[in-house]
């Protein structure tokens, strides 16, 4: 995949006042056929690390 493609659509996407901001079009779910954000399912994520003085 040429790395630079997603540039080329979000300056399209800019250019037609559908966007103003590159990250958030981007993370778009309606945008995932980009490939840029890889979605991981739930079974493969991971837990947050509790960083609390006691954790529980």
């Amino acid at each position: 995949m040429d790395q630079f493609r997603l540039f080329y659509h979000f300056n399209h996407a800019y250019n037609r006042e559908l966007s103003d901001d590159l990250i958030d079009y981007l993370a778009s779910p309606k945008n995932r056929d980009l490939g840029v954000v890889k979605y991981q399912p739930k079974s493969l994520q991971r837990d947050t690390l509790d960083l609390s003085p006691h954790p529980t």
